[in-house]
């Protein structure tokens, strides 16, 4: 898959990811080698308030200070109500052709001003067309001024960014490395299962022709507290949040059959990460309310290697939640 890139600069040896949330903020190091990216460093920092910015500014800095990263370039993501994601249909046209047309139609499809956002686009493959005259494009575009306070923020704790990129495509990119491998024939969802913001993609083989960022988990910190009071401390977590997944499954289903009667392919397993992957019985619930294969997976597995002076007990404990920053790391590092 082509990488989307709202704001490119360049690849080296040693790629640090940032995904930087509302509830955690995640950090991935890796180095290039001859059998391929490795891993050298992580992190993994909770944040009490999602919208404080100085104690997230304050975590950046400790990150940085404790990791020793401030020497390199970071990629950034971004997701959520400042991304828009289209998939769109064109007549056949080439690429020279197409980045003119879209300069000129993606107004009609973008819900902001067009000097407000930075855009990308990708052609997927000519198989998903009904007709050969046609041509299906994902159409990326961000706000500036998202960009801009990321990238503020960053410089405020004394990192430079590199690649800013969209947290979804990130996902994406980490499951192409660390992943089960995909046939072209097979179709795959993907669910990013934070608290802050869950993202879904849907692949086929190795192309994204869905993507879609859900807020619906919002009042899970309100949750967690009254579960952890005394009168709830009978009640497992799964079950005092069940109302929220509730909400989720039904936007998933919904998700999952627009694709279907739009491609009309069908999806055969879901993979979850993040952390409602490690959440006791979530599982069973997505398996039983979706009627199809559930599996979870390693954003990390093929990057290990013989990785040295890093806290295996730690790296286990948050593997889930680093596949975004994973991706993003992975978007920097140069192969050698």
């Amino acid at each position: 898959m082509k990488a989307i890139d709202l704001i490119f600069k360049r690849k080296a040896a040693i790629s640090i990811g940032l995904d930087i949330g509302k509830r955690r903020i995640n950090m991935v190091k890796l180095t290039a080698s001859a059998g391929g990216p490795k891993l050298v460093d992580f992190a993994s920092v909770a944040l009490k308030s999602p919208q404080n910015r100085e104690e997230k500014l304050e975590a950046l800095k400790k990150i940085a200070q404790e990791k020793g990263i401030s020497a390199h370039p970071v990629n950034i993501g971004v997701s959520g109500e400042s991304v828009i994601v289209r998939y769109i249909n064109l007549p056949k046209m080439s690429r020279e052709e197409l980045g003119q047309a879209l300069a000129y139609e993606a107004q009609q499809y973008i819900p902001f001003k067009m000097e407000e956002v930075v855009l990308d686009y990708h052609i997927l493959t000519p198989r998903v067309a009904s007709s050969s005259n046609r041509m299906k494009v994902f159409l990326v575009a961000a706000k500036k001024q998202a960009i801009m306070e990321f990238v503020e923020l960053i410089h405020e704790a004394g990192l430079e960014p590199n690649i800013i990129d969209v947290n979804i495509f990130s996902l994406i990119n980490c499951f192409q490395v660390n992943g089960p491998q995909l046939k072209e024939e097979d179709v795959a969802a993907l669910i990013n299962l934070e608290f802050d913001l869950v993202n879904i993609g849907i692949l086929q083989g190795e192309m994204p022709f869905f993507s879609r960022d859900l807020s619906v988990l919002e009042d899970f910190l309100l949750l967690q507290q009254q579960q952890q009071q005394e009168e709830n401390k009978e009640k497992g977590l799964f079950e005092t949040i069940k109302p929220l997944l509730t909400n989720l499954i039904r936007e998933i289903r919904v998700s999952i059959d627009y694709y279907e009667s739009e491609f009309e392919r069908q999806v055969g397993v879901v993979y979850i990460s993040g952390e409602g992957a490690q959440i006791p019985g979530l599982l069973e619930f997505f398996k039983a309310e979706l009627g199809r294969e559930i599996k979870t997976w390693n954003p990390l597995e093929k990057l290990l290697g013989n990785s040295t002076g890093i806290d295996s007990a730690k790296l286990n404990e948050v593997s889930p939640t680093l596949a975004v920053g994973c991706g993003l790391a992975l978007r920097g590092v140069s192969n050698k």
